[in-house]
């Protein structure tokens, strides 16, 4: 089990999925489409909500995806299994829509409250399912790390 009680803990809307997320022009510009720059908003609104302020510090990141509650199970299924098979969305889906939404983007006319100026920044990611929620949801733990923590991860992990 992962100690978080040094991580900060922000909760976010669940995730459009990455499919909804870009789009690619006729000559082949990537581009967010309107479904993606709303749910930018979300999180920008979020941020300011908790004065969070961009940072260009390295981060360990945990991010635990709370799936949709299903209203009705089907027959021959108790919560506990059909949990296991349900629809929802991949882990990796959710980490580049939610990542990218967090980090500084010159294509966005408001950039005040972003986490990050790059997911770059991000040196430790963990991905955890959670238990399902009515609408779902994401957890998001993170802590910024000194110049101390990283030398002690890198002892560690190299």
């Amino acid at each position: 089990m992962i100690d978080l009680k040094d991580y900060n803990k922000l909760q976010f809307p669940y995730t459009i999925s990455l499919n909804r997320y870009l789009g690619r022009t006729s000559t082949g510009i990537v581009y967010k489409k309107k479904e993606a720059k709303e749910y930018c908003d979300k999180i920008n609104n979020i941020l300011y909500n908790n004065n969070i302020e961009i940072s260009d510090k390295p981060l360990r990141v945990v991010i635990i995806q709370h799936p949709k509650k299903i209203k009705k199970i089907p027959k021959g299924f108790d919560e506990k299994s059909y949990f296991l098979i349900q629809k929802r969305q991949d882990l990796d889906n959710i980490n580049k829509v939610l990542l990218d939404s967090l980090q500084y983007d010159k294509t966005l006319f408001n950039n005040s409250f972003k986490l990050y100026h790059n997911d770059k920044q991000i040196i430790d990611l963990r991905m955890l399912i959670g238990k399902p929620i009515e609408d779902g949801g994401i957890d998001f733990y993170y802590q910024f790390l000194n110049e101390d923590d990283i030398s002690k991860y890198i002892e560690l992990n190299f």
